[in-house]
């Protein structure tokens, strides 16, 4: 009997491990490209929703800008109001001043603020006597350091006077500067 020996042994795949670790790689490689992606899906949605509260955070922001600006510039006109107010003679609440010593107020004619520190008025009297009864009275209030009698023609049956008045302008401020109504 005759026995054949095969002494030729099957070779394993000598590719085996290289095979194993390609795949092995590409497995990896996919696990970490699907983390990162998952992982940036998210951080862009983490990062839209912060910038909508950053927008939104702005838009608040802008109101409370608005309002500080407003109040700022509402502060500012009262400080050029309280300015104005120190550096200008109050004509009107002196106009209704020199009002108060007429009978009528029709009878005052006209009301001028010439200079810094000087006003002129015409205004119709009965008689002369009402003119200097008039300026007597001018002359008592403080603020009024002289009263002048520039002209004086005569109506039919009044007169008509223009008077100069020189006041004291810190005074006049002080007596009638809160009764301008600027507020």
């Amino acid at each position: 009997m005759n026995t054949e020996i095969n002494f030729l042994e099957k070779q394993p795949w000598k590719y085996r491990k290289t095979v194993f670790f390609v795949v092995l790689f590409l497995l990896l490689l996919t696990i970490a490209v699907s983390i990162l992606y998952i992982q940036k899906s998210r951080l862009e949605a983490e990062l839209t929703e912060e910038k909508n509260k950053i927008a939104q955070l702005e838009v608040q922001l802008l109101e409370i800008n608005k309002s500080t600006v407003n109040q700022q510039q509402l502060n500012n006109i009262k400080d050029e109001i309280k300015i104005i107010r120190t550096e200008e003679i109050p004509v009107v609440a002196s106009y209704y001043s020199s009002l108060e010593g007429l009978s009528n107020p029709n009878q005052l004619v006209g009301f001028e603020h010439t200079a810094e520190n000087q006003l002129v008025m015409d205004a119709i009297f009965s008689t002369v006597e009402d003119v200097a009864n008039y300026m007597e009275e001018l002359h008592e209030k403080k603020y009024i350091l002289r009263t002048e009698l520039t002209a004086m023609t005569k109506l039919d049956k009044n007169y008509q006077a223009t008077i100069t008045i020189i006041v004291d302008e810190e005074a006049l401020r002080e007596e009638l500067g809160d009764a301008e109504g600027m507020d």
